[in-house]
């Protein structure tokens, strides 16, 4: 059974290996998770980079992010909900409801719904509320 630091080491390291494997290739890891309890299991997205060294979904951000009412630029940027930092990885149009792709502080993906994200970038409440603060 694998304790807590025993599972982060062996994440670290199988990311380390992934990203070493595939370091002279257009291969990029995309996402790398992991859970553990009598065993470690790890969920692994690779991507294929384009000559510019982005992959789909930050493509798809950069060209699509304006007709979902988001800045290209955020794309890397962080923003926090509930004490959680999020950064903005990429958009996938074919999720229509969440189509933006983030990363927690600790590396696990998450979708969001545009709205949210546009209201947490630029601390406007979409609801009339109030100021949200922004990033």
């Amino acid at each position: 059974m694998f304790n807590r630091a025993a599972a982060k080491i062996a994440m670290a390291t199988a990311k380390e290996a992934l990203e070493s494997a595939f370091k002279d290739s257009d291969i990029v890891v995309q996402k790398f998770s992991g859970s553990f309890g009598d065993t470690l299991r790890l969920t692994v997205t690779l991507d294929q980079a384009s000559s510019d060294g982005t992959n789909t979904n930050e493509r798809a951000f950069t060209q699509l992010a304006a007709g979902y009412g988001l800045d290209p630029d955020w794309l890397g940027k962080t923003f926090k909900q509930r004490q959680t930092t999020y950064t903005i990885t990429g958009l996938n149009p074919s999720r229509p409801k969440y189509p933006v792709s983030v990363v927690s502080h600790r590396g696990k993906g998450f979708k969001f719904p545009a709205s949210l994200v546009k209201s947490l970038m630029t601390g406007v409440d979409p609801w009339g509320e109030g100021d949200l603060g922004g990033p």
